[in-house]
């Protein structure tokens, strides 16, 4: 009967999108993106201390997040795109490092703004990533003085595939001001 063909259309139709979608998986899966393709995301490290740049697990939106002080609090912030190449601009608010980002009313209210952070990629000839960034307080008008982050250990190891590093166990006491 005709709904008998129409279905073993369909089905065979939805079998080779799923044939499509696997082969698909499996090419982006053998992908391995050089350091530079990754942007601004991974760990860094600084004399400042090490701040971590990942896509968001719920809207996969570039973030930036710092843990403060004992690791009981985390600056963090949504990166948009800034005003040049390779630059990003974020709101930051103070979280508990248990707190989830607010996602918009649903989620509460929203947290008080403590400042600004903009963020630069600089990629060397050699393809060495190096992360600008400066902050800017809330109510200030001046930028902070520009500071110079590397890849952590860990995320230049991790070019031969291993996962990125847990953020707790790269993080150190700030430094001391003198």
């Amino acid at each position: 009967s005709s709904c008998f063909c129409s279905s073993s259309r369909a089905i065979a139709v939805v079998g080779a999108m799923a044939d499509d979608a696997r082969d698909i998986a499996e090419q982006l899966a053998a992908v391995k993106l050089a350091p530079a393709d990754l942007g601004p995301r991974g760990f860094w490290a600084s004399g400042a201390g090490q701040i971590h740049i990942f896509d968001d697990k719920m809207t996969a939106q570039l973030s930036y997040e710092e843990l403060l002080g004992d690791g009981d609090e985390r600056l963090h912030g949504r990166l948009l795109p800034g005003s040049g190449p390779d630059t990003w601009r974020a709101e930051l608010s103070i979280l508990s490092v248990d707190e989830e980002p607010w996602y918009g009313p649903s989620f509460g209210e929203k947290p008080e703004s403590v400042g600004e952070i903009t963020a630069t990629l600089r990629v060397d000839s050699d393809g060495t990533r190096h992360l600008e960034t400066r902050i800017k307080a809330e109510g200030d008008k001046d930028w902070g003085s520009p500071v110079l982050f590397k890849p952590c250990e860990e995320e230049v190891e991790k070019k031969d595939g291993k996962e990125e590093p847990d953020a707790a166990a790269i993080v150190t006491e700030p430094t001391a001001k003198k």
